[in-house]
C-alpha cells in the first residue's frame, strides 16, 4: 500500500501517538508564525505537505483571517481534524509522494516532513513543492550541514537531519533564501524543538 517505510510508519499508530503528544502546540506555532507571516506579503493561499491536525494552519490563520489552504496528509486521524476546520478547503488524504499539485499556492510549506522521508525521495517532494508554489516557500526542519540519520524513540530509519533548503536551491537555482531563523528547545516561554526554518522566494 505504501512507497517507503516511512510512509507506512507516519500512517500508523505511532501517528496516530504522535497527533495526541501534538494537541497542546498551538501557543508555540503562533509564536513561531508570528514571526515569519510578516516577510510574506500579500498571500491568500497555503498548500502544507503533511499538515497532521492543522495546527500550524490554524496559527497562520489566527494571524491572517482571510487566508484559506490545502492540505496533504497520510494519517487518517488527523485528516479527519484537518477536515473539521474550515478554512482548509482540500485535503489529500495519501503520501506526498503521490501528490500532484492541481493549481498553485501563493506559499508552500513543510514543517517536520522531509526529516521523516527517505532521503532518496527528498528530490521528488523539492520539485513537487516548487511547482505548487506561485511566489514563497517554508521550510522548517531539523538542520546539519551535512546528511546524519538520527534514532528516533527507538525507530531507526525515521529521522533524518540534512541542509533540505539548501538542497532544495540547488537543485532549483531560480528559488532564493529570503530569510532564515532558529528556535531554541530551551526557551523558556516557547520551546520550538531545535528547527530552523528557511523562507525562500521563487525569483
Amino acid at each position: 500500500m505504501y512507497k517507503t517505510k516511512q510512509d507506512e510508519f507516519w500512517a500508523g499508530k505511532f501517528r496516530d501517538d504522535y497527533i495526541d503528544r501534538s494537541q497542546d502546540l498551538y501557543p508555540i506555532a503562533l509564536y513561531v508564525y508570528s514571526q515569519i507571516m510578516g516577510k510574506v506579503p500579500g498571500i491568500r493561499t497555503i498548500l502544507e505537505l503533511a499538515a497532521n491536525i492543522g495546527i500550524k494552519l490554524e496559527a497562520m490563520h489566527a494571524l491572517l483571517p482571510w487566508v484559506t489552504a490545502d492540505a496533504v496528509e497520510i494519517n487518517a486521524k488527523a485528516v479527519k481534524a484537518l477536515r473539521a476546520r474550515p478554512f482548509i478547503q482540500d485535503v489529500f488524504h495519501g503520501s506526498v509522494l503521490d501528490y500532484v499539485p492541481a493549481k498553485t499556492y501563493d506559499l508552500v510549506m513543510t514543517s517536520g516532513l522531509m526529516i521523516h522521508l527517505a532521503p532518496e525521495f527528498l528530490p521528488q517532494v523539492y520539485d513537487t513543492m516548487v511547482q505548487a508554489s506561485a511566489k514563497y516557500l517554508l521550510v522548517i526542519e531539523y538542520y546539519n550541514p551535512d546528511p546524519v540519520e538520527v534514532p528516533y524513540r527507538g525507530h531507526s530509519g525515521v529521522l533524518f537531519k540534512r541542509d533540505f533548503a539548501g538542497e532544495l536551491m540547488d537543485r532549483h537555482p531560480g528559488v532564493e533564501l529570503v530569510d532564515n531563523g532558529f528556535f531554541y528547545r530551551r526557551d523558556k516561554n516557547f520551546p520550538g524543538g531545535d528547527n530552523f526554518w528557511f523562507l525562500l522566494k521563487k525569483s
